[in-house]
């Protein structure tokens, strides 16, 4: 054989193994199943996308959501970026806290004098 086929017959069959569940064991007890599994629990929750949905966006340029797709009425499984059904989406982690990081930027700026005085005076104890 050569080195072509011997390199896509063996990444078929590491394929099929790791999709069967009888994977290879790459760090200690954790299989190629649980860093994929983890992977896309961790990118759900900072993204509200798991690892498919990522893919499809990539595939489609649009924005892909399996659940939301599935479990609202008003969206679609794939969606124009920055439709308005795209709007109640669940972004994840990383939305909520870029939302509070503007919301306390905005109130430090828009301060008073007053405020912000009070603010030195109790920092510094007069």
């Amino acid at each position: 054989m050569n080195g072509p086929t011997y390199l896509t017959i063996t990444g078929l069959m590491f394929t099929a193994l790791a999709v069967s569940g009888c994977s290879i064991p790459v760090v200690g007890a954790l299989t190629i199943n649980h860093l994929v599994t983890a992977t896309s629990a961790l990118t759900t929750a900072m993204t509200g996308k798991g690892m498919g949905d990522i893919a499809l966006d990539k595939i489609t340029g649009l924005d892909c959501r399996v659940i939301e797709g599935t479990l609202r009425s008003d969206r679609e499984l794939c969606e124009i970026n920055g439709s308005p059904a795209t709007a109640n989406d669940f972004k994840g982690f990383s939305s909520v806290v870029t939302y509070f990081e503007k919301e306390f930027s905005s109130n430090e700026f828009n301060q008073t004098s007053d405020d912000a005085s009070f603010k030195v005076d109790s920092i510094s104890g007069k």
